[in-house]
């Protein structure tokens, strides 16, 4: 886990095989990293069809339903914002977007999960808009966040 400690990559790997459970506050800190794993791209590499890291996408999908089982609503509300922002941007700076459906297979759960949660409309209905607000390319979870918002308004 030491030599692993420095490539975050290996690091999901290593814990993923020895069934290591991080901590609730490290699964908030883990999943930051890995949206930042995920949606990291090279600008010199802007409107190419680069590679992107889709384990880390994994994770991010993962830990999303960790926190949702946990009620960290106010963790999942702004990890998500933050997926949706990054991930977005990726997707724009691509020329085929083929990380959109990674973004997607991320956010749909924690959607679904928002929706049926206890939270106040005001709060879901806020995070819609927020959520269309950084979607950069304005693609994503369109369907999913306008039904939403069409049921809570």
């Amino acid at each position: 886990m030491e030599i692993a400690s420095s490539d975050r990559a290996m690091q999901r790997e290593l814990e993923d095989d020895l069934g290591v459970h991080p901590p609730a506050d490290q699964i908030i800190l883990q999943t930051r990293e890995a949206i930042a794993d995920a949606t990291f791209f090279d600008e010199e590499d802007f409107s190419t069809n680069f590679d992107y890291d889709s384990g880390a996408y994994a994770l991010v999908a993962k830990n999303f339903g960790k926190l949702v089982l946990a009620n960290a609503w106010v963790d999942v509300i702004k990890l998500s914002l933050e997926l949706m922002r990054d991930g977005s941007m990726q997707a724009a700076a691509s020329d085929e977007a083929d990380m959109t459906s990674d973004i997607e297979d991320c956010l749909r759960p924690a959607i679904k999960a928002i929706a049926n949660s206890d939270l106040p409309n005001q709060v879901i209905l806020d995070w819609c808009d927020k959520m269309k607000l950084a979607d950069k390319i304005g693609c994503i979870c369109v369907k999913e966040l306008v039904s939403l918002r069409k049921s809570r308004s």
